[in-house]
């Protein structure tokens, strides 16, 4: 492996819910959401097989799941008693879950952050991101694709846009941190975390004129996040993916429906 794009992977696999309150988990028979079957496979099991198929991929840390949900998936376990996957003990959201594993993985070399929910990621998405995101010199990148390509490819689904005067978006729930000054970002993370659905208030958090640019539609994406650097003192760029899938997380019963009918008619 090229040590020059070798990252260590880190899945979020913590619950915002407990099982008796997370409608996802209760409507898929399981105790945590992570374990939702997708075509017969839990999600999670499909996120870290397609890390682990990943060529620019060499270090992998679980961030959760729970002790709890550990002991109704043996086969995760198995994955991290075997050395594969390190694991630590989620925290209380995904910000503090993403800085406890950057503080153990430590400032040398590069990290890929995603979610034990992102059902459509594959070796090939994972890679196209961590190779454009060197490509940036940027200290962090955010993936994002287009929400039209988003709405012609699965028109059922409803993903949160962030309308800019070049395009909207829609996050993909995959992050880069390329340089030590990166894992500034997580401070700002912790912060907005509650607002992820709100991007009209996270944008109000930029300021005022950032703000009033974004109603009228004159801010750019790479002028919000170079504002956005400028507030965690690091270099953030965005790196746009022709993957419209991406952007499809298993976070509600519908998304989970419509990605079980999805990789049903694939693997049909």
């Amino acid at each position: 492996m090229d040590e020059a794009v070798s990252f260590t992977a880190v899945v979020l696999a913590g619950e915002r819910t407990t099982p008796s309150t997370d409608p996802l988990a209760n409507a898929a028979g399981v105790v945590s959401k992570v374990l939702a079957p997708i075509a017969g496979v839990p999600v999670i099991e499909r996120v870290l097989d397609s890390i682990e198929r990943c060529d620019v991929v060499n270090r992998r840390m679980l961030v959760g799941p729970t002790a709890r949900t550990l002991a109704a998936a043996p086969q995760i376990g198995a994955r991290i008693e075997s050395g594969t996957w390190s694991w630590i003990a989620p925290t209380e959201g995904p910000a503090a879950s993403a800085s406890a594993a950057f503080d153990a993985i430590g400032t040398d070399g590069h990290i890929v952050l995603t979610t034990a929910d992102h059902a459509f990621l594959t070796p090939a998405i994972l890679e196209d991101f961590c190779r454009k995101s060197l490509a940036t010199g940027a200290d962090f990148t955010v993936a994002l694709t287009r929400r039209a390509e988003v709405a012609a490819t699965f028109p059922r689904t409803r993903r949160t846009g962030w309308h800019f005067s070049d395009d909207t978006y829609c996050g993909c729930n995959l992050f880069a941190v390329l340089h030590p000054a990166g894992h500034s970002v997580t401070g700002f993370w912790r912060h907005v975390e509650k607002e992820r659905k709100r991007p009209w208030r996270l944008l109000r958090m930029l300021g005022v004129g950032m703000f009033a640019r974004y109603v009228a539609g004159r801010l750019s994406l790479r002028d919000a996040l170079a504002e956005l650097g400028r507030r965690t003192q690091c270099r953030i760029a965005p790196v746009v993916l022709p993957h419209p899938e991406a952007a499809v997380d298993v976070d509600s019963i519908d998304d989970w429906r419509l990605v079980n009918e999805t990789w049903t008619r694939l693997r049909g």
